[in-house]
């Protein structure tokens, strides 16, 4: 029986995230879908010259360390959130308080990403782009 209440907890996350923050962070906001290392080997295949290839590599670098924290913060964000729904006696004020600062590490990290995003796109042409994500 314990074995499958833990299982539960996963997709409870998954269920809270979703509800709370929408589908984007709770499917990975963060990441491409694919681990940096698998990007880097994508890259490593392409056939970019060096200072492309050297940009796109210092773009990932960045990417995951910007990423890297926000998904921890996200781990923390989902005990918080569970935290509170195993306690009868949690307050509508106690969520709100978890969920606004969950929505305020969402912004900073947005914030920083997506320029590294856009300088990615500027940096592959459209044909490497798909390449690298799908």
């Amino acid at each position: 029986m314990n074995a499958r209440r833990r299982q539960h907890g996963p997709i409870m996350l998954i269920i809270l995230g979703t509800l709370f923050l929408g589908a984007g962070a709770a499917t990975g906001i963060f990441t491409s879908g694919k681990s940096i290392e698998s990007l880097r080997k994508e890259v490593g295949k392409m056939q970019l010259d060096e200072p492309r290839r050297d940009r796109v590599h210092e773009l990932l670098d960045q990417w995951e360390a910007i990423a890297e924290p926000a998904s921890h913060g996200f781990d923390e964000y989902g005990q918080a959130v569970l935290g509170l729904v195993a306690r009868q006696d949690a307050s509508r004020e106690e969520f709100q308080s978890v969920l606004n600062r969950q929505r305020e590490e969402l912004e900073l990290t947005e914030g920083k990403l997506l320029p590294v995003r856009e300088a990615l796109r500027e940096t592959l042409e459209e044909e490497e782009w798909n390449r690298l994500f799908q």
